[in-house]
C-alpha cells in the first residue's frame, strides 16, 4: 500500500489490494510502511487497475477528516486516525487567542472543538468495529489545506495499538479499543501553522516518537507498554 492511497471525507476507496490473502502474520500491514518498513508487502497480490467500481470490494463514508492517516492492517481489523470537527465552539478567550506564527500555507485557527478519534473497521465488509476518542480538544493553531489534524499513522504488534496524535498526546488501545495509557509530550508550534505529523515506530519495548516543530523539538523513546519516557533527546530540526 503507498502512501497516496489516503483516506479523505470523502467516501474511502478500499481496494482489492487491502483485502486479498490470508490472515497470516506475513499478510499484514502493521505501520505505516508496512511489516519491513520498506513499504513492499512480500505476499501481496494487488489489481493493476482500479476505478470507483473496479476492483473495489466495498466503500464507506466516513465522520472526520482522516487526510494523510493511512491504514494499517492486522488479522480482519482495518485501523486509522481521524479529527472530527463538532458542533461544541470554544470559549471566547481560547477562541481569540491568535494562532501561532503566520498564515501563509496554513489554515485559519478553529474556533470548534475537536474529536480525535482511533477507528477500526472490518477489513472485509468495511462495518465499524470501534471507535475510541482519545481526545477532545481545541486546536491550538490550523493545518495546510491539503491535509489535516490527524495526518498520522498508528501502528501494532496485534496485541495493542499506539497512535500519535502530536499535540494531542500519544496513545496506547488494546485490540478491542480500550485506552492502556495516554501521554502529553506538549504543544508543536508549526511552521507557518504548516501542520502536525509523524507516524511512531517500535523497536523493543520502545515506542519512538519524533516532534520536530518551531518550539523545542525532540525525539523520545516510550516504554510501549506504560508510556514512561525511557529517553529524550533534543533535535535541531525545524517543522517535520
Amino acid at each position: 500500500m503507498k502512501k497516496s492511497m489516503q483516506i479523505s471525507v470523502l467516501p474511502v476507496l478500499v481496494l482489492s489490494l487491502l483485502l486479498t490473502g490470508s490472515n497470516a502474520l506475513a499478510d499484514n500491514w502493521p505501520a505505516w510502511r508496512g511489516p519491513d518498513m520498506n513499504g513492499i508487502s512480500a505476499n501481496g497480490n494487488p489489481p493493476v487497475k482500479w476505478s470507483e467500481t473496479e476492483n473495489v470490494k466495498w466503500k464507506v463514508k466516513l465522520a472526520g477528516d482522516t487526510s494523510d492517516s493511512s491504514p494499517i492492517i492486522f488479522g480482519d481489523k482495518l485501523i486509522f486516525q481521524e479529527a472530527v470537527k463538532t458542533d461544541k465552539k470554544a470559549d471566547a478567550s481560547a477562541s481569540a487567542a491568535p494562532a501561532a506564527g503566520r498564515r501563509r500555507f496554513g489554515g485559519r485557527k478553529p474556533t470548534n472543538i475537536y474529536k480525535f478519534n482511533i477507528v477500526c473497521l472490518d477489513r472485509n465488509t468495511g462495518s465499524e468495529i470501534w471507535s475510541k476518542t482519545v481526545a477532545e480538544t481545541l486546536p491550538h493553531e490550523g493545518h495546510h489545506g491539503d491535509h489535516g489534524f490527524a495526518s498520522f499513522s498508528p501502528i501494532t504488534d496485534g496485541k495493542h495499538i499506539w497512535a500519535n496524535f502530536g499535540s494531542r498526546g500519544v496513545h496506547c488501545l488494546d485490540m478491542k479499543g480500550t485506552v492502556i495509557w495516554s501521554k502529553d509530550l506538549g504543544k508543536m508550534q508549526t511552521r507557518n501553522s504548516f501542520g502536525e505529523g509523524s507516524s511512531p515506530v517500535i523497536t523493543g519495548d520502545k515506542l519512538i516518537v519524533v516532534m520536530d516543530h518551531e518550539g523545542d523539538s525532540f525525539i523520545a523513546a516510550l516504554n510501549k507498554n506504560t508510556g514512561d519516557i525511557v529517553w529524550k533527546k533534543k533535535r535541531d530540526e525545524l517543522t517535520s
